[in-house]
């Protein structure tokens, strides 16, 4: 990530950032989709699905907002 916003300033071209969001949004959304987080059955099982999800949610949240583009905490 680091060094696609490098790039991106350096090119001046924002849109690079954004080329393999369509398929990292995919395997995310699978992922959320197909593994309960919540209530997740087994012992660390909710703790270790939700440790996955921050650094995506983070990542999310940092990429809108080089753009410009709030992103809530909650839906």
């Amino acid at each position: 990530m680091p060094a696609e916003v490098h790039e991106a300033a350096r090119r001046r071209g924002p849109a690079r950032m954004w080329a393999n969001w369509p398929e990292g949004a995919a395997v995310f959304d699978g992922v959320y989709r197909d593994c309960q987080v919540s209530d997740a059955e087994g012992e660390g099982v909710e703790a270790a699905r939700l440790a996955l999800c921050e650094p995506a949610g983070q990542t999310i949240k940092y990429s809108l907002g080089l753009l410009g583009i709030s992103a809530p905490d909650r839906m």
